[in-house]
């Protein structure tokens, strides 16, 4: 069996079986959209594009403008002299971003609200002329009012900004292969789920996201170490789930993915 060679990102990698290059796209590890190289071969040619690599005729595509190679020959591993040219962008093949944004405030106004009447409560029972006769009678000082009002007002501020920032630090990414998830400003968290491998996805709106044309869209996922994404308080929820479903199917049709059920 002729060995491949796969330029993924600049690097080289292989020599490499067809099992192992495939195996090697099931894991995320490289891209069926990466450069390969097989022995005897006189040019790059997209990864999925090798016979044997992907059963579906229809993904069968060339793209145009390979990396340059220097000393190319028959036989003869090539060496990559640039990266993988600008126009191979504008293939089929390459990720597109479908929807990217971030969670509605509108996840914070529970908070917000009931923070307020909360604030609102103690303001006006601790500061009421009947609340001054009881302290009198039971000589407490006047000072102990402020004393509690003001300490959970700082919290309450501190605990919206909090919160907003939180939204704001959050940012999701759908593009036609994989969802991913960044959350944090000093420190970054990533997770994302590969549309190949992705189980099931969902809809949902409450009746009050639903007034705002809001919702939540969860996508299950058969990886261990992510098995479900969860992106809240997004616009058009339903629609997204179906642009999502459409690239899941295309994408387990290209890599022939079939689920198996164990009785």
């Amino acid at each position: 069996m002729a060995n491949i060679t796969i330029n993924s990102e600049g690097k080289q990698l292989g020599p490499l079986t067809m099992e192992a290059a495939r195996s090697m796209v099931l894991t995320g590890a490289i891209r069926a959209t990466d450069w390969a190289w097989i022995d005897g071969a006189t040019e790059w040619v997209p990864l999925h594009s090798l016979p044997g690599f992907v059963p579906s005729p229809q993904n069968q595509q060339t793209v145009q403008k390979p990396p340059a190679v220097i000393g190319a020959s028959v036989g003869r591993t090539p060496r990559v002299a640039q990266a993988v040219p600008q126009a191979a962008q504008n293939s089929p093949d390459q990720e597109q971003i479908l929807w990217t944004g971030s969670p509605s405030q509108l996840l914070n106004l529970a908070f917000y609200v009931k923070a307020t009447i909360a604030l609102i409560g103690i303001r006006f029972v601790g500061f009421s002329k009947e609340t001054a006769d009881i302290r009198a009678f039971a000589q407490v000082p006047d000072f102990v009012p402020e004393l509690v009002f003001f300490p959970l007002l700082v919290l309450c501020i501190l605990r919206a900004i909090m919160l907003t920032i939180q939204v704001l630090s959050t940012r999701y990414v759908v593009t036609t292969q994989r969802v991913k998830v960044f959350r944090g400003i000093f420190s970054k968290d990533v997770q994302e789920i590969e549309l190949f491998r992705a189980k099931d996805t969902s809809a949902h709106q409450t009746f009050f996201l639903r007034m705002f044309g809001i919702g939540n869209m969860r996508v299950l996922s058969g990886d261990a170490s992510a098995p479900n994404l969860v992106l809240l308080a997004i616009p058009k929820p339903f629609e997204l789930r179906e642009r999502l479903r459409n690239e899941i199917i295309i994408l387990r049709q290209r890599f022939n993915v079939r689920e198996m059920e164990l009785m």
